[in-house]
């Protein structure tokens, strides 16, 4: 790369920080607080309770983000490229995801009826409070169409500060894990009313309940493919948790939430990147039907140098940050988190194939992708935890995280002729 290609790759890059750094805000907002409460949770319950929660917040995510249905991702596409199609279809996508809460309770009722040890009342609270953040996220992305990622910063300190109050006062008190997880359900309400106000008056969404079948069959046959690849992307990520419950129980559930959650941190910086890219290729391709390939592969490069210093910052400092954060009781997740973090140029490069893909309407690929991936990432867990114990998640999560990129650069590379270079 020569002088004037640095320069220019530097001007780009901060174009979309410029645009994207309320997202780094919202973000760094979001994962701080969660962060800080999970870390209180681990303190305050045994190892094995904080498993039994985590457990919880990833069936609710996999149920919500499967009936989702890519509609957060199409949305924001839409409403980038043609914002009165956006509003037009928007009644029926609101109605479909207020219907599909009622399927995601009859699912949660019957995953609890199967095992009388879980808590029914606690898995009904978080997965009601991972619905509604997921549909404020719906929202979310929308506001990302279009490029007013201020106002959302603005709107989540609120939700946050109840959720962070309420667990400064879990300190002081010894409630159970139900009685708090309310405050996640408040703050999920909340968030959603602040969100939803502002959409309806200053663009014009209406949240009126209008079904139209022809809608959302239009909607369905670009939004699926991203939804289902989208969908599993979170199992492929989360999957793991559930099986290690099965195979080696919850207590090494809580050793490895802890090192997925640090693993995770170095994550944050894409988005702030990638999604004003994706608004920025999904209108350009709208118009244009071709894409900046280059600006794509330079920004491909900064992610991969990014990945390896959060590599070596993590390795050498994972002892010291997991004791001082989690306690002496959690020090075998940083043995954990130094072998996972060797996923995270691979994590980095199949989200910036996986956005481009979908900007340029190839969900379909980043959605064959994803399904093989599962597959592999399922048989690989399932046959690696037996054998190896722990480590074999890591190990399915560094080989899956590989083979999406590997599938998804091989579909990006085809289309050449869309691609400006």
């Amino acid at each position: 790369m020569n002088f004037s290609e640095e320069i220019n790759l530097v001007n780009h890059l901060k174009h979309l920080f410029r645009r994207g750094q309320y997202i780094l805000y919202t973000t760094l907002l979001d994962k701080s607080i969660f962060f800080i409460i999970f870390v209180i949770l681990a303190h305050k319950y045994s190892v094995s309770e904080y498993g039994a929660l985590t457990t919880v917040f990833v069936l609710g995510y996999i149920l919500v983000s499967f009936f989702d249905l890519g509609l957060s991702s199409y949305f924001q596409r839409r409403t980038a490229s043609n914002l009165s199609k956006s509003i037009e279809e928007f009644y029926s996508a609101f109605t479909y995801r207020v219907i599909s809460y009622f399927v995601i309770l009859l699912i949660t009722f019957l995953y609890n009826y199967w095992d009388s040890n879980r808590d029914l009342s606690l898995s009904v609270i978080i997965v009601s409070s991972v619905f509604v953040f997921n549909t404020s996220w719906f929202l979310i992305k929308i506001f990302y169409g279009l490029n007013e990622y201020a106002l959302v910063f603005k709107r989540f300190i609120a939700s946050r500060c109840i959720l962070i109050s309420s667990t400064a006062l879990l300190i002081f008190t010894d409630i159970s894990l139900t009685i708090y997880s309310v405050a996640f359900f408040i703050a999920a309400l909340i968030e959603f009313i602040l969100l939803s106000v502002p959409l309806s008056k200053k663009v014009g969404f209406s949240f009126k309940i209008s079904f139209r079948g022809e809608i959302l069959k239009r909607i369905f046959s670009s939004s699926v493919p991203m939804g289902l690849g989208l969908f599993f992307v979170f199992v492929y990520d989360r999957i793991d948790i559930l099986l290690i419950q099965n195979i080696i129980g919850l207590e090494w559930v809580g050793f490895y939430a802890v090192a997925y959650s640090f693993y995770k941190i170095p994550y944050i910086i894409s988005g702030v990147f990638l999604t004003p890219l994706y608004t920025d290729l999904s209108a350009e391709f709208e118009s244009n039907k071709k894409i900046n390939y280059d600006r794509i592969k330079k920004l491909g490069l900064f992610l991969v140098i990014f990945s390896i210093i959060s590599i070596c910052f993590i390795f050498f400092l994972s002892d010291f940050i997991i004791e001082i954060i989690y306690g002496e009781k959690y020090l075998l997740s940083a043995e954990i988190l130094k072998m996972l973090v060797i996923a995270l140029p691979f994590l980095f490069l199949n989200n910036l194939t996986g956005v481009t893909l979908n900007s340029i309407q190839k969900e379909k690929l980043v959605f064959y992708s994803i399904t093989v991936a599962v597959v592999v990432n399922i048989s690989l867990n399932i046959m690696l935890l037996n054998i190896v114990g722990i480590m074999g998640a890591v190990i399915a999560t560094i080989l899956t995280e590989s083979l999406v990129f590997m599938l998804q650069l091989n579909f990006l590379l085809k289309y050449k002729t869309i691609l400006n270079q």
